[in-house]
């Protein structure tokens, strides 16, 4: 692959991973406030989960051709493993909601959201 493309790919990467941090942040302040007794740990994951993709984020854009490499890797094992919880996580709202539990409703449709976000957002970081 050319250096140009490889630039390329990166900057690509390193953009939707960028957008990605800030969509699963802006999920877990909306979570928190929807719920503020019960969606604490909406927050805090979601403003750390964000957080560490950003570093990824910049780790791909900024480093080196080796640090680049470790940023996409870290970044793809980050948003793979939240995908699998964000879509563990809907499962288990939509259970609930299906079940009768009403309060589940957002829960459920933002876990699935943030799912779709981390399928959507893989794909472009695994170039490594």
């Amino acid at each position: 692959m050319k250096a140009n493309s490889r630039q390329r790919a990166l900057l690509l990467a390193s953009q939707r991973l960028a957008y990605y941090a800030v969509f699963i942040a802006v999920m877990g302040i909306i979570g928190f406030l929807t719920n503020p007794a019960k969606a604490k740990s909406a927050l805090i994951s979601g403003l750390v989960s964000g957080g560490l993709c950003l570093v990824w984020s910049y780790l791909i854009s900024n480093g080196s051709s080796n640090t680049s490499k470790w940023g996409c890797i870290a970044g793809f094992v980050s948003c793979l493993v939240l995908g699998f919880v964000f879509a563990w996580r809907a499962f288990l709202a939509w259970n609930s909601y299906l079940s009768g539990q009403e309060e589940k409703l957002v829960p459920a449709v933002l876990t699935s959201v943030m799912s779709l976000a981390s399928a959507v957002t893989l794909p472009s970081l695994a170039y490594f």
